[in-house]
């Protein structure tokens, strides 16, 4: 996943999120010397964007939708042909 990371500082920055821990996130960025890695405390960070960077994910979260309005409307057909008696 890429990810921009927003430090309380104001700071940002910009990779691929390597790993997640209780107490850090390791973001990984392409640079003129290879893949570096930065360690991150989750102390130090306001709030994160995500971005899916696989049609594996998108596939995922369209199925998910789908889904959920198809779960959706079949819950409003069963309570609209549901006869629960005489209203008082």
């Amino acid at each position: 996943m890429i990810a921009r990371i927003h430090f309380k500082s104001g700071e940002t920055l910009q990779g691929e999120i390597v790993r997640i821990e209780p107490d850090f996130v390791v973001v990984g960025r392409a640079s003129n010397y290879g893949f570096e890695e930065t360690v991150i405390a989750l102390d130090d960070i306001d709030w994160v964007e995500v971005e899916a960077t696989s049609k594996v994910a998108s596939v995922a979260m369209g199925t998910i939708g789908g889904v959920t309005i198809a779960l959706a409307s079949v819950a409003v057909v069963l309570l609209l042909f549901l006869d629960f008696g005489p209203m008082d």
